[in-house]
């Protein structure tokens, strides 16, 4: 099961990575000389969250159609990579548009605008995971004083 969780979190990766960057790379071409220097970051990040969402997302259906219902872990687990992706891209994203404006550069506003997205991606996926892990809490806790 984890095997195939692996593969397929793996193959979607790298796919979802050389079309972002092949995308991205041929649409900016006439407009930056090195098109190929937005290009692949842009496919790393989109490679990497694919691999991410995909291998929590497997596992998260594999445990819903083995078990017929999904334990609070792997929905918490589910819910922190989102956010963690979504907040990391739109946050690093508004970073390098942010920074691209300036006169930093380009590369330097690309690796500022991932160490961005990358420390807001965690932050969020922490709250996440703790506020979820505090009302779960909460909830078996309170179970336990009715039952008792």
């Amino acid at each position: 099961m984890q095997r195939r969780t692996a593969l397929v979190s793996l193959l979607a990766g790298i796919a979802v990575f050389g079309l972002g960057t092949v995308a991205v790379t041929a649409a900016l071409d006439p407009y930056v000389w090195p098109s190929l220097l937005v290009g692949l970051p842009v496919g790393v990040v989109l490679g990497v969250s694919t691999l991410l969402v995909t291998s929590v997302g497997v596992a998260y259906w594999d445990e819903r159609r083995d078990a017929g219902t999904v334990s609070v872990r792997t929905r918490r687990r589910l819910w922190a990579t989102l956010t963690a992706v979504v907040v990391g891209i739109v946050v690093g994203g508004a970073a390098v548009a942010a920074l691209a404006t300036q006169a930093i550069g380009l590369a330097l506003a690309l690796v500022v605008g991932l160490a961005v997205g990358l420390v807001a991606g965690v932050v969020a996926a922490s709250l996440v995971w703790f506020v979820g892990r505090e009302e779960t809490t909460t909830e078996s806790e309170s179970a336990e004083k009715t039952n008792g």
